[in-house]
């Protein structure tokens, strides 16, 4: 009976907004009980973790290759470079063993599955499977050239207005690919086109918006926690910054997905 009485209610609210208002509330309320019951914030710190020991220790791993100054540069967006580079020893490679190597990337794909079961759990697909590993591995690579990409896209708010538009539209098109192929490459064609635009674009514009609150204010945050903690303190911050980053991506796709999938007729 109440909640008959408050569905009346808001039915009523509704009826008496403008008619391009009203149409979209229905909309608003699926959104909201999606990003509710979407475990963000479990996702979000799964994905986190799994990036720092996925994508991290990838790019880690390709500082010990001869050229790798755009690499050193990535990695200093995370505070954590310092020391770390292939030096002038050039059998740093060599060093490292092709068997570490490979266990590095073997790990790595940890994200990559934890995506999949993203995809899986809120688009309902089909996961890629063991024969589809090599997806896996694709999806890293994708990824930490986006990263590598963003090193290379310096995002300054005290320069120009026009060069910090033109390093804003920059970002955006490189998260908006990335995450329009990540889940590309995962769900194997299972998503329409039109789906993985939206995809991309929804967490392309959140992560920009992300850098540039990076730019302003988070980059104290690394030299407060590395200057209080040390080591420990960078992994924290880094973490922390992982986790939103994360949950950009899974709110943009659970939002994604109420936007492109038409409601479920109820009685």
């Amino acid at each position: 009976m109440v909640s008959t009485s408050v569905r009346e209610r808001l039915n009523g609210v509704v009826a008496r907004l403008p008619a391009g208002v009203g149409r979209h509330v229905p909309l608003g309320v699926r959104i909201v009980k999606a990003v509710v019951a979407g475990n963000v914030s479990d996702r979000a710190m799964t994905l986190a973790a799994q990036a720092f020991t996925s994508i991290l220790p990838v790019l880690l791993l390709l500082t010990t290759l001869p050229g790798s100054g755009a690499l050193d540069r990535t990695l200093s967006m995370f505070d954590v470079s310092a020391g770390i580079g292939p030096g002038d020893d050039p059998g740093s490679y060599a060093s490292f063993g092709v068997i570490g190597a490979l266990m590095t990337l073997i790990s790595a794909t940890s994200m990559a599955r934890a995506l999949d079961r993203l995809y899986v759990g809120v688009w309902g697909v089909q996961n890629s499977g063991l024969r589809g590993w090599w997806r896996w591995l694709l999806v890293i690579a994708v990824l930490a050239l986006a990263t590598v990409a963003q090193a290379m896209v310096v995002v300054d708010v005290n320069e120009s207005d026009g060069r910090v538009i033109l390093s804003l539209v920059e970002t955006f098109a490189i998260w908006t690919l990335a995450w329009a192929a990540v889940p590309r490459i995962l769900t194997r064609n299972q998503l329409r086109a039109a789906d993985l635009g939206w995809l991309g674009a929804a967490s392309g514009a959140g992560i920009t918006a992300f850098v540039v609150v990076t730019e302003v204010g988070y980059a104290r945050v690394f030299h407060s926690a590395r200057s209080s903690f040390g080591a420990l303190g960078v992994v924290f911050a880094s973490i922390g910054w992982l986790f939103v980053f994360m949950a950009v991506v899974v709110v943009a796709t659970l939002v994604v997905q109420v936007v492109r999938t038409p409601p479920a007729d109820t009685d």
